[in-house]
């Protein structure tokens, strides 16, 4: 099972609504706090995809302490799901170039071939 420990979004880049979130969202302040608002007030990938764009491009840093803030410190494991499915999804989105359904289908394509081999995710419809 590729699900890490504690994840803002699932596989389907729909809010995770377990106590991981809050973590995530209350462990030294780890996660950027726009973000987690935005995840608290119920967004999914797409609606708080100005805020995950911010920490996927590097990171961000708050200036009353200087303290940064990357898509580590929301995820456990952020890895290959964020940096190759997620992250280019909300670049999409941002961009503003591509429609939403074209920033769908190319996450699907790629989240297919990432997890094409993965024992969890096959033969089941409901998963991808």
């Amino acid at each position: 099972n590729n699900t890490p420990a504690k994840i803002l979004f699932s596989h389907r880049r729909t809010l995770v609504t377990d106590t991981d979130t809050t973590e995530a969202c209350s462990i030294n302040d780890a996660c950027e706090p726009n973000l987690c608002s935005c995840v608290e007030r119920g967004g999914q990938a797409a609606d708080c995809a100005v805020e995950l764009h911010a920490l996927c491009q590097g990171g961000m840093t708050r200036p009353e302490d200087g303290m940064e803030f990357t898509i580590d410190g929301c995820v456990d494991e952020a890895g290959i799901y964020y940096r190759d499915a997620v992250c280019p999804f909300v670049a999409c989105l941002v961009d503003g170039e591509e429609t939403y359904e074209s920033c769908d289908c190319a996450f699907y394509s790629v989240a297919c071939s990432l997890y094409v081999d993965d024992a969890y995710y096959k033969d089941d419809e409901d998963v991808l």
